[in-house]
């Protein structure tokens, strides 16, 4: 019985230090090839977006895809007098892309941490929070959804499971 207690203890301290969360689930359109295309970043909402745009700019430039900041796009978008108010949906999106002539548009949410009373070893921290990134890459000629999918961090700090979740996302689609 000793033995029991001691492996399953080793055993939860091993998923623990591994960080082990959700996996991704993500969906690529078949056929599509991500490389070719320019991408504009359309909306980043939730926790931290401006953070989380970063690393999604550094991700799609890490892999070599031509992209269009979100700051840029608003700035062309006032340039041409085209007036946004709120959030931007779907086919608001669609509209963007046309107007900067970008081939597709990205749209992405993070949600808020949440907290669990998990010690996590990787950052030495007595909690741990979790961050589900989900994203979406739209066509700005037809309108369909190339890529959609989601993927979750967890880490002893909020912004560090941001950050894996996004990472883990882009794992899975480039």
């Amino acid at each position: 019985m000793k033995r029991l207690i001691i492996h399953l203890s080793l055993a939860f301290i091993l998923l623990q230090f591994l960080g082990c969360s959700p996996k991704a689930t993500l969906y690529l359109k078949p056929g599509v090839n991500i490389h070719r295309m320019s991408i504009g970043i359309v909306e980043i909402n939730g926790y931290e977006p401006a953070t989380a745009e970063s690393k999604i700019t550094e991700q799609f430039l890490l892999k070599g895809i031509r992209i269009l900041e979100r700051s840029r796009i608003y700035s062309i978008l006032k340039e041409q007098g085209f007036q946004q108010t709120g959030a931007v949906d779907f086919s608001t999106a669609v509209e963007i892309g046309k107007i900067v002539g970008v081939n597709a548009v990205f749209i992405g949410s993070v949600s808020h941490p949440t907290i669990s009373n998990t010690a996590n070893l990787k950052d030495n921290t007595w909690s741990s929070y979790t961050v589900t990134f989900t994203g979406r890459l739209i066509s700005v000629k037809t309108g369909d959804i190339l890529l959609s999918g989601s993927a979750s961090g967890k880490r002893g700090y909020p912004n560090y499971a941001m950050l894996d979740a996004i990472d883990k996302f882009f794992e899975k689609i480039l």
